[in-house]
């Protein structure tokens, strides 16, 4: 299963992604697992994106919260790669609560949410990766 976390915040994402979330009483219940989760234990939040209804649509029916890495039900264990080293994170979702003021925007319309988040990332790593390559190239041509 597949979902979307952050560090300082972490992402999980994916439109077939099988992590979703129930109802509750002032809130709703988390569960699913990301694997693959970068820095995963060292962040205090997590954004995941979660489905919300399963009678709707793939890009329906789901919904954008913030995770509380801190919470009940919350767990992140190290992926030992052969190296021995651990840059990434399995993260488990067990009845984890998230609170309705956790939720960001409509409680089924988080591919919007998805959507916008994925963009301002993508616009952060690719424009810090040009300034970088300008740099470069200028150091180069001033030689």
């Amino acid at each position: 299963p597949r979902s979307t976390l952050f560090p300082y915040t972490t992402l999980f994402r994916s439109a077939a992604l099988r992590s979703h979330c129930t109802r509750a009483k002032g809130g709703w219940l988390v569960n699913g697992q990301k694997i693959w989760t970068s820095h995963g234990r060292f962040a205090d939040f997590g954004l995941a994106l979660l489905r919300s209804d399963p009678d709707r649509p793939k890009h329906h029916g789901l919904m954008m919260a913030v995770i509380d890495m801190a919470a009940p039900g919350v767990q992140v264990r190290p992926l030992r790669q052969m190296t021995g080293m651990s840059k990434f994170d399995q993260v488990y979702l067990d009845d984890v609560f998230v609170p309705d003021d956790q939720v960001i925007g409509d409680p089924y319309e988080g591919w919007r949410v998805a959507r916008t988040t994925l963009s301002n990332e993508r616009l952060a790593v690719g424009g810090n990766t040009a300034r970088r390559i300008r740099s470069r190239m200028s150091m180069i041509t001033a030689s």
